[in-house]
């Protein structure tokens, strides 16, 4: 659940503050056809993204990196522009010309980001049925929860983004909305330069340098954005408290208080919003991904070329782990637990899909350590999705027996 959250409210929520700006600018500016120009923009990219994630997943054609190069110069060059006409809408003289072209950096803007965002994050219900997972299990239904919830967030947060900056005066949104968008400017051209790299032109390696440390501390970038956005609500709370507004009657004041208290919530909500996202960029995910330690190597009897293991040392229903020494000093992994009153399910520590990082125990049930997919049970001892690789097992005179030849020709699965 968590894994899906963080994924959709790291990948998102940058580019979902930006459109709410973009929307909010627009408003604030009483520009209609600048709105209708984002929004056209916003809908031109959930369906080209939808088209992009369609194709990557059913087929080989998109190749992403290329991709992403033509996004992150198309949505670096629309931010430059949009910036540097949303400081010539403060002078006094503004024709056609400067309007038509802000409006369509707004659009082409929204479009971009979207277009390179959502595609990925379309496509994570697909990882949801990996190892046979049913769409009815307990497990499904909470990814899902979690992946919906990210949205969640990023939807309000983009529309709190909108009703709390639409009403600030114009000189707050040009300085804070300049450095939202030179901190993308940052973190796209980081991107940008990862890939081209040894793709279209040979990078240096203080370019790659660069490149490496804007990707690696994205989420860095990004808590720096909200932490800069959170002066909007900030801002608004100092200044809706309607004391200096004039008013005739009784009723009129009424209803400029009125108005104050909801700006005021609008406010407090998006900084509540904002809140949850750092959260989620720094708490959350630190919790999600702590290192997992694999329980110990249990201990077994090597009698010749067998390993025997006592029926009730492994029939309590968990997860038992082996360690077999091969012949070149390699460590085997493998696994074992009790299915039901017939069976067991006995494979090594690892993968064809995940390779070798093992699985534990949490809550009863199976998980791989990388992917953190859950195993149903009564596949394991099969082939197919991230099961563990099947090893072959009798029972005999109440103990579970294992071919150290079995385990010698899988060696070369795990590092020596």
């Amino acid at each position: 659940m968590l894994k899906y959250l963080i994924a959709v409210v790291e990948g998102l929520l940058l580019y979902s503050t930006v459109i709410g700006l973009l929307f909010a600018t627009a408003k604030q500016q009483n520009r209609k056809k600048q709105t209708i120009s984002v929004l056209t923009g916003v809908f031109a990219g959930i369906g080209f993204a939808i088209v992009i994630a369609c194709l990557t997943q059913f087929t080989t054609i998109i190749k992403r990196g290329y991709w992403n190069i033509w996004f992150m110069i198309i949505g670096i060059g629309a931010a430059v522009i949009y910036s540097v006409c949303l400081w010539i809408s403060a002078g006094k003289k503004k024709g056609r010309i400067h309007g038509a072209v802000w409006s369509a950096a707004g659009g082409v803007l929204a479009g971009d980001m979207i277009a390179y965002s959502l595609p990925a994050v379309l496509m994570f219900p697909g990882e949801f049925v990996l190892a046979d997972e049913s769409v009815f299990s307990t497990e499904f239904l909470l990814k899902f929860i979690g992946y919906l919830l990210g949205f969640l967030i990023i939807i309000l947060t983009a529309v709190a983004v909108y009703r709390v900056v639409r009403v600030l005066s114009a000189g707050w949104i040009r300085t804070l909305f300049t450095v939202v968008l030179a901190l993308f400017c940052v973190t796209a051209s980081g991107v940008l330069i990862q890939s081209m790299f040894n793709r279209w032109i040979k990078v240096s390696s203080g370019l790659f340098g660069y490149s490496s440390f804007v990707v690696n501390n994205f989420n860095g970038f990004l808590t720096g954005v909200l932490l800069i956005a959170l002066i909007f609500p900030i801002a608004l709370i100092a200044v809706s408290g309607g004391k200096n507004e004039e008013y005739s009657n009784p009723a009129q004041r009424r209803r400029i208080r009125a108005a104050g208290r909801g700006k005021r919530r609008w406010a407090v909500f998006l900084i509540v919003l904002f809140g949850i996202g750092i959260f989620t960029l720094t708490g959350l995910k630190s919790y999600n991904e702590r290192e997992v330690t694999l329980s110990p190597a249990e201990p077994f009897e090597l009698a010749g070329e067998e390993i025997h293991i006592p029926s009730q040392q492994i029939e309590d229903g968990h997860l038992h782990r082996f360690a077999y020494k091969a012949s070149d000093n390699t460590e085997v992994r493998f696994i074992v637990i009790k299915k039901n009153e017939a069976s067991y399910g006995v494979g090594l520590d690892a993968c064809d899909i995940c390779g070798e990082t093992g699985y534990y125990e949490r809550d009863g049930q199976v998980v791989c350590k990388l992917c953190d997919v859950v195993m149903n049970k009564s596949t394991i001892g099969f082939k197919g999705g991230c099961n563990p690789i099947p090893l072959a097992y009798t029972m005999a005179n109440g103990q579970m027996v294992i071919k150290t030849g079995d385990l010698e020709a899988e060696k070369s699965r795990f590092s020596k």
